[in-house]
């Protein structure tokens, strides 16, 4: 049997031809096709079109616009968004205020789920770093840790070390012994001191013939010449020897006040300074008197000049000896 409308007829009425699917609408005084049942082709658009609720995608998804992106919702609240920024090429994605985002993957060979890249809405932290190839890669809080020295705390270095600019090295450490090298002149008590500095001030590395040393000053006078100084007096021809050496010996630590003695044997003295690699007498002398504590000094008196002569350098340094003081 023919499909057949049944009235009354009303603008907008519905009807639906069983046999062929096709549904009608009234409209204007007749009835016009509206297609086949919208349920009738829910296996059809299933093939043509995702479902909003899960549904799976395969091949590409193109995004086309400007701009164009996604946004991930939780219920009616934006956590995350993803899109073509300005009318520049850029990829932007924005996490929204408050919201947590970890990256998380499984190692090889690891069961359990691990932390990649955390951001805690107020800092980013990377995970399971590799070591750094090249001085773009970044570098992790361990191997910071095992090669590289740490500002604050107290290090161990457990192979050779230096310390180095383009030229020189001036702290190394091998072989179980540390070495400084380059080292400035000392101008305080605290500073190093260079062997070439030592070996010039106090011939250490070339045994001098007198231990003690004092630092000859142009300074004719009664008058003490200073600690670690020596001078002469031309008026009664006598050298006035500070009790502290240029060494810091105190000689003058326990000593007997205002004596003066005349030897009936002259006492023999040497006065000796460094050149080059080795020692140079500068003057053997006889004394015939001494004062002891005259001035901070002791006062040796010269009746003559054995073997040498006058002429000290002013700030150079000369090592002495007297029979029977020192």
């Amino acid at each position: 049997m023919a499909f057949q409308f049944v009235p009354p007829f009303e603008e907008g009425d519905k009807q639906t031809n069983d046999e062929t699917g096709v549904e009608y609408i009234f409209s204007d005084g007749a009835w016009r096709p509206l297609g086949p049942k919208f349920e009738a082709q829910f296996d059809e658009l299933d093939e043509r079109y995702l479902i909003k609720t899960g549904d799976s995608y395969t091949g590409y998804l193109d995004f086309k616009g400007n701009p164009s992106g996604a946004r991930f919702f939780r219920d009616d609240t934006k956590l995350f968004s993803i899109w073509d920024f300005d009318d520049t090429p850029e990829i932007r994605g924005r996490i929204e205020r408050d919201t947590t985002f970890k990256l998380t993957g499984f190692p090889t060979g690891d069961t359990t789920e691990r932390q990649l890249i955390k951001w805690d809405s107020q800092s980013l932290y990377i995970y399971r770093l590799a070591d750094p190839t090249d001085d773009g890669s970044a570098v992790s809080l361990g191997y910071a840790n095992k090669s590289y020295l740490k500002l604050k705390d107290a290090n161990v270095v457990n192979n050779n070390f230096r310390v180095k600019s383009d030229s020189k090295v001036y702290i190394s450490t091998a072989g179980g012994e540390l070495a400084l090298n380059n080292v400035k002149e000392p101008t305080t008590d605290h500073h190093a001191a260079s062997k070439g500095y030592v070996d010039s001030k106090t011939g250490i590395g070339i045994a001098p013939p007198a231990p003690l040393r004092w630092i000859w000053r142009n300074y004719d006078s009664t008058i003490d010449p200073g600690e670690g100084k020596f001078a002469w007096n031309s008026g009664s021809g006598f050298f006035r020897i500070n009790y502290i050496t240029a060494d810091g010996v105190n000689l003058g630590k326990s000593r007997p006040s205002s004596v003066d003695i005349s030897f009936d044997t002259n006492l023999t003295g040497s006065i000796w300074y460094k050149e080059g690699d080795g020692w140079k007498l500068k003057q053997m002398f006889d004394v015939y008197r001494m004062q002891w504590d005259r001035n901070d000094c002791i006062w040796l008196y010269r009746k003559s000049i054995i073997v040498g002569a006058d002429g000290f350098t002013a700030d150079v340094q000369y090592h002495i000896t007297i029979g029977g003081l020192f």
